[in-house]
């Protein structure tokens, strides 16, 4: 009768992992599976029996079956805060003394169009004297947005509006890449003192992420005007 030794260490296999890489979408919910694990062990008896788990403090947790294991998500994927984890199963077999074996993969986490465009500040303002020249620089505004790719190329546009029952666009142009903005003719402040519109950043996601701002552009006074002709009590 050959009494079984404890000596052979448990085997680990991950059976849906591709080259020891897995790709997680950051929107995967709590209790969604990323691979199945089967762990063996030639011993018999308590020598054969084993026990696994998941190392360190990650997102995931280890749920076992009774002929396999799977791996699931188990809290917020943020790809933009952490887009990688290096992932440690222990596998540890019940012999005196426990024999135990590890395998390691990785976890990518790939984006999702989950942020916004971020303007640097809510609110602009530009002051340009009047009569100034058609085409003039007047300012920019800057969004920014996390995401990759696409998903975090951002355009600007102007929001449609009116300006003294004229339309926005007849005042004022943007750059859509760089966020530039133009003069398209030259202010009058006798006419328009002062004038507000809005710009509204999108990605490149599909469906697209949007965020406004607003502009204020204050038109300065020259002294443009000739005095009009009229009764001066000093004159003779």
């Amino acid at each position: 009768n050959v009494q079984d030794a404890n000596d052979n260490p448990p085997l680990i296999n991950l059976l849906s992992v591709n080259s020891e890489l897995v790709e997680v979408s950051e929107n995967a919910p709590p209790g969604y599976v990323i691979a199945l694990v089967r762990v063996s062990d030639r011993d018999s008896g308590a020598n054969g029996r084993v026990q696994c788990k998941l190392l360190g403090n990650v997102p995931f947790r280890l749920q076992e079956y009774e002929s396999f294991s799977t791996i699931l998500v188990d809290g917020r994927l943020d790809r933009e805060q952490r887009d990688q984890y290096n992932l440690t199963i222990q596998a540890r077999d019940n012999g005196i003394p426990s024999l135990q074996a590890t395998k390691s993969f990785t976890v990518k986490i790939t984006d999702e169009n989950d942020n916004h465009p971020h303007f640097s500040k809510p609110y602009y303002q530009v002051i340009v004297q009047e009569n100034n020249t058609p085409g003039a620089y007047l300012l920019s505004v800057s969004a920014r947005d996390p995401d990759l790719g696409l998903n975090g190329s951002v355009s600007y546009q102007i929001v449609p509006s009116q300006v003294r029952d004229m339309p926005v666009f007849t005042y004022v142009s943007i750059n859509p890449n760089s966020g530039d903005i133009y003069a398209l003719r030259s202010f009058n402040h006798e006419q328009t003192k002062a004038f507000e519109f809005k710009v509204l950043a999108k990605d490149g996601g599909n469906p697209s992420l949007q965020s406004n701002a607003t502009v204020r552009v204050i038109v300065l006074d020259v002294n443009d005007n000739t005095p009009g002709h009229g009764w001066c009590p000093w004159a003779a």
